[in-house]
């Protein structure tokens, strides 16, 4: 996809995991359901990447 778009393209992965299936059953974030899982984690990654990206602009 990199290829295709460049740098659009993100570099975090969010990785698959049961917890983030389970959270919205709970009507929980998973921040809020179990903030030390590994979903959580990439997602905390994710969103340093993204506003990192977002103030160079």
């Amino acid at each position: 996809m990199r290829e295709v778009v460049g740098d659009i393209v993100f570099n975090s992965r969010i990785r698959k995991n049961i917890r983030l299936a389970e959270a919205p059953l709970e009507s929980r974030s998973i921040l809020d359901y179990d903030k030390n899982c590994n979903g959580a984690k990439d997602y905390l990654l994710f969103a340093e990447e993204f506003l990192n990206r977002m103030t160079q602009v």
